[in-house]
């Protein structure tokens, strides 16, 4: 299946265990929303989905997220960049099973 992976930037908050589940959440109209779940997958980089992503939208990991209804106070928001947003090269919103 295809996915996705951010490079979250140098010293982005706390540095959780590699499997730490996060929260993507896009930009409209100056809020975030959620979008998709993730994966941290190593420090500094999130897995998702590939057809979570889209190109005209601004992105941010949420980290520690646990109850989408309550701020815990323990969440790391941390904004990811378009330029570290990095596409499976065989996804493809027409043929979903080719990557």
């Amino acid at each position: 299946s295809s996915f996705s992976r951010a490079k979250l930037p140098e010293g982005a908050g706390k540095t959780p265990c590699p499997g730490t589940p996060v929260s993507l959440q896009y930009e409209r109209d100056g809020t975030f929303r959620h979008t998709c779940g993730g994966t941290l997958i190593a420090p500094g980089w999130v897995m998702t989905a590939a057809h979570c992503i889209s190109s005209s939208l601004t992105y941010q990991v949420v980290l520690g997220e646990y109850d989408m209804a309550a701020a815990e106070g323990a969440e790391q928001r941390i904004a990811v960049h378009a330029a570290d947003i990095f596409v499976h090269p065989k996804w493809s919103s027409f043929c979903v099973a080719c990557g």
